[in-house]
């Protein structure tokens, strides 16, 4: 079976909707030659570019169009990264801060890069240490990345209170599960932030 036909199983074998790479399509062929079948599809409408190395059928244009979080783990996967919520949008979703990020921006681990998604956004990618690298969903880590994002200045005793105050029970214990990742300022302050403390003080 040649490159061109290989690729073309490969990619409308593939269930509705997903996103492939051309890291997907490494063992099909040739580099050149894996470049040049994707650019003559893209060329021919067959598939969609979102942003360079990343695709769709075009035929599912229509009915789906993937989101900036969707590609940027599929682009960060890519390149062996994994990727996380953006301490100014955890803030800004507690309401800690105004608002969060103007463009698409998420943690990830080795350096800093960027990359634009359809022609026109741009996604941005903030190199951090593997150990902010938390879940892009879980309440407790992205309210733990919400004050580590303001910083022990910022994010004082009495912050960290009135935040904590208007959580229910479960989601007080899912921060409180977090405070072995927290630096030591942090768990401090949700130490005295306990129920416990608050009475004693």
């Amino acid at each position: 079976m040649n490159t061109s036909k290989a690729i073309r199983q490969y990619i409308f074998s593939l269930p509705d909707g997903t996103l492939f790479t051309t890291g997907d399509l490494l063992d099909l062929g040739r580099r050149a030659a894996i470049d040049q079948c994707l650019h003559l599809m893209v060329k021919s409408g067959e598939i969609i570019r979102w942003t360079p190395g990343v695709f769709m059928r075009a035929e599912e244009i229509n009915n789906r169009v993937p989101s900036a979080l969707e590609v940027a783990i599929v682009k960060a996967r890519r390149f062996g990264k994994e990727i996380a919520q953006h301490g100014n949008d955890a803030a800004a979703k507690l309401g800690l801060c105004e608002q969060g990020n103007q463009t698409p921006t998420y943690l990830a681990n080795g350096k800093t890069s960027s990359f634009l998604f359809a022609r026109k956004v741009r996604i941005r990618l903030h190199g951090t240490v593997p150990r902010k690298l938390f879940s892009l969903d879980r309440f407790g880590e992205s309210v733990v990345k919400a004050f580590w994002q303001m910083g022990n200045n910022d994010a004082t005793i009495e912050l960290i209170w009135k935040t904590i105050d208007r959580f229910n029970a479960a989601q007080k214990k899912q921060v409180s599960a977090m405070r072995s990742e927290m630096p030591s300022w942090m768990s401090d302050c949700l130490l005295f932030a306990s129920p416990t403390h608050k009475h004693a003080a």
